[in-house]
């Protein structure tokens, strides 16, 4: 709307500067009329080659929406992996892309812009020149030069400025602000806990009189529930559709928050453990896996550190091709990968929503044991009975 109300601002000057040279002579305003055309006329002469930008901006918008949107819509998978420092380096990836295409969208703006100044120049030139000749000729006085020139100047600038402009308005760009750096933990405060008696290895996590619902829900999720996971038990949660399983492992994590009791993670109040901690001995796999714009193994990583033969080991055992193509996954696939993110169990609970409800189920059942045989405690939700039959679990009915 800014640059709108800027094009009729500077029109009216070049209005009535025209207006201002007609009554000079007729002779000036029609030289200014044609020249105004000719400055005018330039973008679209060079509609094509303006359009070349516009089209790299839009291709690059729409790669920046995809790094970005996944980095977000990811968030709980990052979250999980202590690894929300990769939604920065998804955005500059993004951002890179966008950077490019608008420096080279404005360079060829600005050779526009080149060629109508010159054009600029070279009226105001010839309109001075006229004004001489009609000196010359006895038609003005010598005093009408000076007016004239004035005049000149101002309805060729303007129609530069609204000639400009108007080539803004053909290669619209959107301008994005610049992310600030995500800020997580701070490093003191996490080494500050580490230093207490704090074990750094799941031992339990208990629940105690915990009740829990969301806002404006007349039901309780969660009633005065309370329960001991201990480390090396393995833990099935059973219950109908609705009664918190999924809502009992976000709470584990400090997702969610108690409405009433609380929750202790190593004997410890889990509201006051930072969150790179408690990500560092719970993980969550949850029902939605988010895949990346990026390679398998990145996906995988999700920018961590692991040497090349733990990446491959867990590939091997959860059947993942590193050449898959992420745009292009089964729903099975996707939750091969997601399962694979748990390169490092040693120490931990594991928590699995669903994450075999899209495999056959002899698959999941043999990808199931590949897991049990990496991890020491883990809790698991299933609707498929049978998926966790053959193993041996401490069922724990949510009424």
């Amino acid at each position: 709307m800014n640059t709108f109300f800027l094009i009729i601002r500077f029109s009216g000057n070049a209005i009535f500067a025209l207006i201002a040279l007609y009554l000079y002579s007729n002779i000036l305003f029609l030289a200014a009329i044609l020249l105004v055309l000719v400055i005018i006329l330039v973008p679209r002469f060079c509609k094509r080659f303006l359009t070349a930008g516009v089209t790299k901006i839009s291709q690059a918008n729409e790669n920046f929406l995809k790094f970005t949107s996944s980095g977000l819509h990811g968030y709980d998978t990052l979250y999980a992996f202590n690894a929300l420092g990769e939604i920065k380096k998804l955005v500059a990836t993004g951002s890179q892309s966008l950077k490019q295409a608008n420096v080279h969208n404005t360079v060829r703006r600005s050779a526009v812009d080149i060629i109508t100044g010159v054009i600029n120049i070279g009226s105001q030139l010839l309109i001075l020149g006229i004004t001489g000749l009609l000196h010359f000729q006895g038609k003005i006085s010598a005093g009408a030069i000076l007016s004239t020139a004035e005049l000149a100047t101002k309805v060729f600038d303007s129609a530069g400025i609204i000639n400009r402009y108007f080539a803004q308005l053909l290669s619209t760009s959107s301008i994005f602000a610049k992310f600030n750096e995500l800020k997580g933990q701070e490093e003191c405060e996490n080494d500050n806990f580490v230093k207490t008696n704090f074990s750094m290895e799941f031992q339990s996590l208990e629940f105690k009189n915990v009740t829990f619902s969301y806002p404006n829900a007349k039901e309780k999720i969660l009633h005065n529930f309370s329960y001991v996971f201990k480390k090396g038990d393995f833990y099935k949660l059973n219950g109908i559709s609705g009664r918190g399983k999924s809502t009992l492992l976000k709470l584990a994590t400090g997702q969610l928050t108690p409405t009433k009791g609380e929750i202790l993670l190593n004997g410890i109040n889990i509201t006051v453990i930072p969150r790179n901690v408690i990500n560092s001995i719970i993980i969550y796999l949850p029902q939605t896996v988010t895949v990346f714009p990026r390679s398998i193994n990145y996906n995988i990583l999700l920018g961590r550190n692991y040497n090349k033969a733990s990446l491959d080991r867990v590939k091997q055992d959860f059947e993942v091709n590193e050449n898959w193509h992420y745009n292009s996954l089964s729903g099975g696939q996707t939750q091969r990968i997601a399962l694979a993110r748990l390169i490092d169990t040693k120490g931990k609970l594991i928590l699995l929503d669903e994450s075999f409800s899209s495999i056959d189920l002899k698959t999941a059942q043999d990808l199931l044991q590949k897991l049990l045989n990496r991890v020491e405690s883990v809790i698991v939700v299933s609707h498929r009975s049978a998926e966790v039959a053959n193993f041996s679990f401490k069922n724990l009915l949510l009424k």
